[in-house]
């Protein structure tokens, strides 16, 4: 059995579904490792090396989740051993937004290695082709109008395929009977203000105080960010919770929403969209792609002109809600369903080395 490298600087769900879709094919030896402390870089890097050494010349090919510091070694190891090295583009890889200190590339040394990598690279996996190049307007705020690799490395060359994330339909079941009227859920990581301000949760309060009759729950917040955060009465922060009682409140909101600034191929929108929610998003990444037309994208972060469209979509009729719920599901069980990521990342393999 043919043997697969897949290195990543975390161990996240969709890490673990890359494997697990990788491994039905083929031998796959997994390395993962933190990178964000100047000393653990070094003990990372050297573990990497070792790592690459014993492992490499064997390897069919070398994926890498996410472009960084940790991609470059397994990237100079494939020019050397003459093995594919695929780098999977995730999101904050390939942006920049300084005034919320948030995105690699505005780090210069961190950039220069994304650069490298991509560059010495056999081919990028960008999960949406935003990540590549697209031009941002959504937050006034942002230095840069132009986002992607190739909007900042435009010397960069290297080939890629767009590969989007996949979904399991059967796992996130919908129940449209257990619908809560007006009722909005958003899913997020917040340990502090910036990933606040990132995911748009204060555009969300502002959104709730304009909306006394609608409940919302926000389901990610750290224990230093409860105690910190003050919400308006009709938002009800929660933290990471089990499965089960986080597909349960999939299952009782009507609506999810999450308008944040930056995004790359966002899993909560999809596994919402999959129990049936409504999605309200933001016009960056991948959102307006996995929302289509099955609910509302934000232009930009306006108050006033997030809020009049939400309004609009409070005034439609029941039967009107529930077939745009339907249509959400149907839209992520079609078009993006973990058997689409899975032929195209064997396919990927088989054709490179079939």
């Amino acid at each position: 059995m043919k043997t697969i490298l897949y290195i990543s600087p975390v161990k996240a769900t969709f890490v673990t579904k890359d494997i697990a879709l990788l491994s039905t094919r083929y031998h796959l030896i997994f390395l993962a490792d933190e990178w964000n402390r100047s000393f653990s870089i070094f003990v990372s890097a050297l573990r990497q090396a070792f790592f690459l050494l014993k492992h490499t010349r064997k390897a069919t090919c070398i994926f890498v989740m996410f472009a960084g510091y940790w991609s470059f070694l397994p990237a100079i190891a494939g020019k050397l051993f003459r093995t594919p090295v695929y780098i999977i583009l995730g999101g904050t890889d390939a942006v920049c937004f300084p005034f919320l200190d948030y995105g690699s590339l505005r780090k210069p040394l961190l950039a220069k290695f994304i650069k490298w990598s991509c560059q010495l690279a056999t081919k990028l996996l960008p999960v949406h082709e935003s990540l590549i190049h697209y031009h941002y307007s959504y937050h006034p705020d942002s230095t840069f109008a132009e986002q992607g690799i190739k909007a900042f490395f435009p010397d960069v060359t290297t080939p890629y395929e767009a590969i989007y994330n996949g979904f399991d339909p059967s796992f996130f079941a919908p129940a449209t009977e257990k619908k809560v009227k007006n009722t909005f859920v958003t899913v997020a990581m917040i340990h502090e203000k910036k990933r606040f301000l990132l995911k748009g949760i204060d555009l969300v309060f502002s959104l709730a105080r304009e909306l006394p009759h609608c409940q919302f729950k926000l389901v990610g917040f750290s224990a230093k960010m409860l105690e910190s955060t003050v919400a308006p009465a009709n938002v009800t922060l929660l933290p990471f919770l089990d499965q089960a009682a986080f597909v349960n409140i999939l299952d009782e909101s009507r609506f999810y929403i999450q308008p944040s600034v930056s995004e790359g191929f966002p899993n909560s929108f999809c596994e919402a969209m999959l129990c049936n929610c409504i999605p309200i998003g933001s016009a960056v990444g991948a959102v307006p792609l996995i929302i289509g037309d099955t609910g509302i994208v934000f232009p930009n972060n306006s108050v006033p002109g997030a809020l009049a469209q939400i309004k609009e979509l409070l005034a439609y009729p029941e039967q009107q809600l529930n077939e745009l719920a339907e249509a959400a599901r149907k839209r992520i069980a079609t078009n993006f369903h973990l058997e689409r990521r899975k032929e195209a990342l064997l396919r990927l393999v088989e054709n490179d080395y079939p």
